[in-house]
């Protein structure tokens, strides 16, 4: 398993529309999406790269808000804007521990 840590800063749009507990609810939006559910139709199977622009689709299910970065990365000390290559014998390991965001 390789250990995927992922930072958003956000920043609000529509304080109305945006829920008291929209950071859990994006955190576990990410993790639902990316597990892969062993028939391959959701999530990153193994040997699959981690694309950044796949990510936005789960952080977006939430409203209210817009990204305004993303980054990832293997380690919370070195996170980018990069794809992450996973190798064919590696699976991409996705926790809402790992998950930061901040809000501005």
């Amino acid at each position: 398993e390789v250990p995927i840590y992922i930072s958003i800063a956000i920043t609000v749009t529509e304080s109305g529309v945006f829920p008291e507990d929209a950071v859990a609810q994006i955190k576990q939006a990410i993790v639902d999406y990316a597990v892969y559910d062993q028939e391959g139709v959701a999530g990153f199977p193994p040997g699959a790269d981690v694309l950044v622009s796949r990510l936005y689709t789960p952080i977006n299910s939430v409203p209210g808000f817009k990204v305004d970065s993303l980054q990832i990365g293997t380690s919370g000390d070195d996170l980018s804007t990069s794809d992450i290559t996973i190798a064919w014998n590696e699976l991409a390991s996705f926790d809402v521990s790992r998950i930061t965001i901040t809000t501005d």
